[in-house]
């Protein structure tokens, strides 16, 4: 009613944080559904081609090219992922959001964001290591590893499947990680940038937000063609 004033989660802020946590959903789904089917990555980059102009000249390479490409296109649609997790959390532990929400809710947030980039590390750290970018590809995956080892020191109630899903990536990019350090030492030696001297991975969003007359435009039209 006029003069009222509305409850904080159906505020602006309440629903903007709600679509990007919906989007790193959807895009999570993207990924879970083409490993669960067994579909390669190339699944994932085609989507992510139509929707990223920068991704399209990634095209007429070698196949020994076409393979990095697919493996760097995967990376920046888990880095997507990441960041609309990491917009969410943003938007959960300032006012008014903050301290409006459970706990759990912060700590599931904080460890998704914190588990998608660590995956688009390591995803782009294995590109790095076939191309012997190895002082880059020890950088790549210490981020990794920091990322998730900061939040799970601190995202306190998130889902033990979760803790574990975590777990076993840091453990897999320790073991990369180490591999990486002494064939370092022992044949390349070449320098490992400083984390501040990394640049941001590449992202690519495989799904959009839709306002509600796009989608019962599509409906309706869906319906006209198959009637």
């Amino acid at each position: 009613m006029e003069g009222e004033e509305g409850t904080v989660d159906m505020s602006p802020e309440a629903s903007a944080m709600l679509e990007q946590l919906m989007l790193a959903q959807a895009q999570e789904c993207c990924f879970e559904r083409a490993l669960a089917a067994g579909t390669s990555p190339a699944a994932c980059s085609k989507v992510a081609r139509q929707n990223n102009p920068i991704i399209k000249k990634s095209h007429n390479h070698t196949n020994r090219n076409k393979i990095f490409d697919i493996r760097k296109i995967f990376a920046s649609g888990l880095m997507q992922a990441a960041l609309y997790y990491e917009e969410a959390y943003a938007a959960l532990v300032i006012p008014p959001l903050q301290n409006h929400f459970e706990r759990s809710w912060l700590s599931h947030i904080q460890l998704k964001a914190a588990q998608f980039n660590a995956e688009a590390c390591y995803r782009y750290a294995i590109e790095l290591h076939e191309k012997m970018e190895i002082g880059e590809e020890i950088a790549r995956l210490q981020f990794g590893v920091n990322a998730v080892v900061d939040a799970k020191r601190t995202a306190r109630g998130a889902p033990a499947s979760l803790y574990d899903s975590v777990s076993r990536l840091e453990q897999d990019m320790n073991q990369n990680l180490e591999k990486a350090v002494n064939e370092n030492n022992r044949i390349y030696l070449m320098r490992v940038p400083a984390a501040k001297l990394l640049s941001p991975l590449p992202s690519a969003s495989l799904v959009r937000s839709a306002s509600k007359s796009e989608v019962l435009d599509a409906k309706a039209e869906t319906g006209l063609q198959s009637s």
